[in-house]
């Protein structure tokens, strides 16, 4: 059926801005529905249009006749700038003037300040005075104003590999991209999903490469005529040309990759293996034995109780321990406090800057193809557990984690968990054991379902058996169905276990007092602090309750460490 917008008469539901100059000889009309997020959108470029431009609007309202539930959880602002400003001295007003305001909120539920950017930028909070995961305006007092600044870190190659001998992707193949005088300032692995890859990086010319090792002793980078003509760029590519003659193909020590806007790049990389290796490739490298323990975890809402976590970690080990934390969603606070929290602990323990701990920051994009979540917490629960794989080169802790790291994980095994409780079950909670019935229970046929609280990740094993591409395909088919993965975190590794399976912890490694009795408290090595169904007790409450002196103790040395300054740094890593 043809649109014509002519016959559409302007009603009540019909908004019309006449156009001026130039630009009133062209018309734009649309048809919205004001309480959709596309019209959040949509609406705001409409009328940077018709300012800039001069174009003659008209908006047409077709709102659903039927509504189960308010269609928009969340206030939006457009930042869009069509005209640059400078000031006398030449100098861009547009770090003072994009901006978004947010004016007269007057609501009592937590609010979470999400950037919706484009897909190739990676944006980072340099200046927040409140946490902006956690915001409570009624709790602000005399303050009128909460702002926050947020700057753009880094732009985003990303792009697909393959197998020029197979058709498929080389999944586990280690990418390094770098400079002549910097040959590896990031690096990544190959996707089994669509040979997907994504890299950081700055404006300029890179290079990218395969890793030292089995990557570049297996395969070699193959390269075009046709390629090298549209830069690797698989948009410029699939434009011109469909198909490479393989006779063309010839071998290439790296591809330049150039950065010349703020769109980033998208890489279409052809890689080979090596004549008398074509059945050889394990799908990643083992690395070398170390005794550091690795730790990571997410910060968002519990930033404090992170810091209590760090401690415990420390005080239970003798091990050096290295902690990873998703950059993504920590507050500049956190990250500021990070340098006196890593050196304070280090020289409590003793063992000065060799053996206190360090920590890293990694960042990873959501993939455009990967079905994004809306959410922010549940948003954070994808990146807990579906880029394991690629994000790298567990809340208080009783026990060692020294002995989670030396574990064996056996068999196809390459994660482990702890099973809900089930020796001391908390009978309270008995009728909240959705696992234990109906769906859940017909689909684990037999196999426990676990907390993921807390879990151990066999990184090579798991890069090896392509379990990270396995985790995404379960998610992508379910997570459609707006009524699936309800704790995204948990549901998809249990949902999963046929495929990737769970070596199930000893049960006193993670007790939680919304499933587990009280007999088995005493034995516990890890507590987590769990939402209670009956008591919705908020979780502050619950660990100075249920964890006691300990967790005040703890509390009271991170509040110490935040307000003295120390001057050592441990070493830090970014990826």
């Amino acid at each position: 059926m043809a649109f014509r917008p002519e016959s559409l008469g302007c009603g009540a539901a019909c908004v019309q801005l006449a156009g001026s100059g130039p630009g009133k000889a062209l018309e734009l009309t649309a048809v919205l529905d004001p309480l959709s997020k596309e019209a959040q959108r949509a609406v705001p470029i409409l009328m940077a249009l018709h300012e800039s431009l001069g174009l003659s609007v008209t908006l047409h309202l077709n709102p659903s006749l039927q509504i189960d539930k308010f269609p928009l959880e969340s206030f939006y602002r457009y930042v869009v700038s069509l005209e640059p400003s400078f000031d006398n001295a030449g100098r861009s007003l547009s770090p003072q003037l994009d901006r978004a305001l947010f004016s007269s909120l007057r609501t009592p539920q937590v609010l979470t300040l999400h950037v919706d950017a484009p897909e190739a930028w990676l944006l980072e909070c340099t200046e927040a005075a409140y946490d902006m995961d956690n915001l409570r305006l009624a709790e602000l007092g005399d303050r009128r104003t909460v702002s926050a600044v947020y700057e753009l870190a880094s732009l985003l190659i990303t792009g697909s590999c393959e197998d020029v001998g197979s058709r498929h992707p080389p999944n586990g193949l280690q990418l390094l991209l770098g400079t002549t005088a910097q040959p590896h300032a990031t690096d990544t692995l190959v996707m089994s999903n669509l040979g997907y890859f994504q890299l950081k990086a700055a404006p300029g010319v890179w290079d990218l490469s395969l890793a030292p090792g089995p990557s570049s002793e297996v395969f070699t980078l193959r390269t075009a005529p046709a390629l090298l003509a549209a830069g690797h760029s698989t948009r410029a590519f699939r434009g011109g040309m469909q198909r490479i003659d393989p006779a063309t193909l010839n071998d290439a020590a790296a591809v330049r990759v150039t950065m010349a806007d703020f769109t980033g790049a998208n890489i279409l990389l052809l890689a080979q293996k090596r004549p008398g290796l074509e059945s050889w490739w394990s799908g990643g490298e083992k690395g070398d034995a170390s005794e550091t323990v690795h730790v990571f975890s997410l910060a968002h809402l519990y930033e404090r109780f992170l810091k209590i976590m760090l401690q415990s970690v420390l005080q239970r080990t003798k091990r050096h321990v290295k902690f990873w934390f998703l950059k993504n969603f920590l507050s500049p606070a956190f990250i500021g406090s990070l340098p006196a929290m890593a050196a304070a602990l280090g020289i409590e323990r003793g063992r000065g800057h060799a053996l206190g701990f360090e920590y890293g920051l990694v960042q990873y994009q959501w993939p455009s193809w990967l079905h994004k979540q809306t959410d922010k917490q549940r948003i954070i629960w994808g990146y807990k557990i579906l880029f394991l794989d690629v994000m790298f080169p567990l809340s208080v802790v009783n026990a060692d984690v020294g002995e989670l790291w030396d574990m064996k994980l056996p068999g196809r095994a390459a994660v482990a968990m702890t099973p809900f409780c089930q020796a001391d079950a908390n009978p309270d909670t008995t009728g909240f054991r959705f696992f234990a019935q109906g769906y859940w229970r017909d689909h684990l046929q037999g196999r426990p379902y676990h907390i993921s609280a807390l879990f151990v990740v066999d990184l090579h094993k798991f890069r090896r058996r392509a379990y990270g591409d396995q985790y995404r395909v379960f998610y992508d088919s379910l997570s459609k169905d707006p009524n699936s993965l309800s704790n995204l975190d948990q549901d998809l590794p249990n949902y999963a276990q046929h495929v990737v399976p769970i070596h199930s912890l000893p049960e006193e490694w993670l007790w939680c007092e919304t499933w587990c009795g009280n007999t088995s408290k005493p034995r516990a090595k890890t507590i987590d602090l769990c939402n209670n169904p009956l008591t919705k007790e908020p979780k502050l409450s619950q660990a100075t309750r249920v964890i006691g002196e300990r967790w005040s103790a703890l509390d009271a040395v991170a509040k110490g460490i935040e307000e003295a300054e120390s001057p050592a740094q441990p070493s830090r890593d970014e990826l």
